[in-house]
């Protein structure tokens, strides 16, 4: 195998893991699998934290195995019913987007972000998946505004508070994420459970806020979306289509930023692509680093599915077989390392 080309590889690969200590034999191997260059980022869920002290402890050992280029330790932390750290587990509760944008001056909801971005990078974390930016378009998707998580209706409004977040957050060195491209609001199904089609839902106004932060410098990071709408791209959701990323995001918004996939492992992917089609064509179409969780939690929707500690070697395997038979080009693999690189030497907890 090509050394080089597996670690520019491996820091495209963002992964979820089982365990709670640095001893446990999995968060070993995860230890290791950051050190050789395998991994360049990981994403923590609620089976991963228990208290302050320990998830500090834990996030410092995952950092420090990272030997040359910097460790992305992230979570979804956006309030409400999305927030990893909460008082369940000695952390601050925060508001869901629909009860900031109701209860807040935008200014109010900077302050508000601040003081959750204080306690994500005390607890050792530099980036959270959020401000969820999607509209809450009537009657309202069940994984969106069903759950709280859109600030409204309004592009402006969206753009407004989804602002107040990534300023926040900023004000503490975390990075945050717009999600879920090309807007996940007008969604009728949850992704996590299988395809979902919005052909006949989704509108133009949700690029709006994505394009309106893009365009004023506040998008570190965007999310994409794993939906499917054939009057876009009818062969891949949005995750794996280049009319969507290459198109409406990177041509259109411009966005030249790490472009990072919501869950690969969600029924959307699994049961309709299957990892290595998806993983390769998902690179292929834009993005930068692949978001694997590893959590049967949030692959609902896949019959017998099981968390693999072998995961990151499996999929840089597969990555590196696709550039050297000719299905995914280097220079692509190039691009997105270097925005990688790019996005790690920014300003981080």
């Amino acid at each position: 195998m090509d050394t080089n080309l597996a670690k520019k590889l491996g820091q495209s690969l963002l992964v979820g893991f089982q365990g709670t200590e640095v001893d446990d034999p999995w968060t070993q191997r995860l230890l290791k699998q950051i050190s050789s260059g395998r991994v360049g980022g990981v994403i923590l869920f609620r089976h991963n934290i228990q208290g302050p002290e320990q998830v500090r402890k834990l996030n410092a050992a995952l950092k420090a195995a990272a030997k040359d280029i910097p460790l992305l330790v992230s979570l979804d932390q956006e309030g409400g019913q999305v927030q990893r750290l909460s008082s369940q587990n000695g952390f601050d509760d925060h508001k869901s987007a629909k009860a900031v944008a109701q209860s807040m001056t935008a200014k109010e909801a900077e302050e508000h972000y601040a003081s959750m971005g204080r306690m994500i990078s005390g607890a050792g974390f530099n980036v959270t998946f959020g401000p969820d930016v999607d509209l809450d378009i009537p009657p309202g998707s069940p994984v969106i505004g069903g759950k709280e998580r859109s600030y409204g209706e309004d592009p402006a409004k969206v753009e407004a508070y989804g602002g107040a977040f990534v300023d926040g957050m900023r004000r503490h060195g975390v990075l945050s994420c717009l999600k879920h491209f090309p807007g996940h609001g007008s969604a009728r199904g949850d992704t996590h459970a299988g395809l979902v089609d919005v052909t006949g839902t989704w509108e133009d106004r949700e690029l709006e806020p994505f394009y309106r932060l893009i365009r004023k410098g506040r998008a570190d990071m965007v999310m994409t979306a794993h939906i499917f709408n054939k009057r876009v791209d009818d062969k891949y959701v949005a995750t794996l289509s280049p009319a969507v990323l290459g198109g409406k995001l990177r041509r259109d918004a411009p966005f030249d930023g790490v472009i990072i996939t919501d869950d690969m492992h969600m029924g959307a992917i699994q049961l309709t692509y299957g990892l290595e089609e998806a993983v390769v064509q998902t690179l292929r179409a834009g993005t930068d680093m692949l978001c694997i969780s590893n959590n049967p939690a949030a692959a609902k929707g896949v019959a017998g599915f099981k968390p693999d500690p072998a995961l990151p070697e499996k999929v840089v395997d597969m990555l590196v077989s696709a550039v050297k038979d000719g299905r995914l080009s280097e220079e692509r693999v190039e691009a997105s390392y270097r925005r990688i690189l790019k996005l790690k030497a920014g300003p981080r907890a």
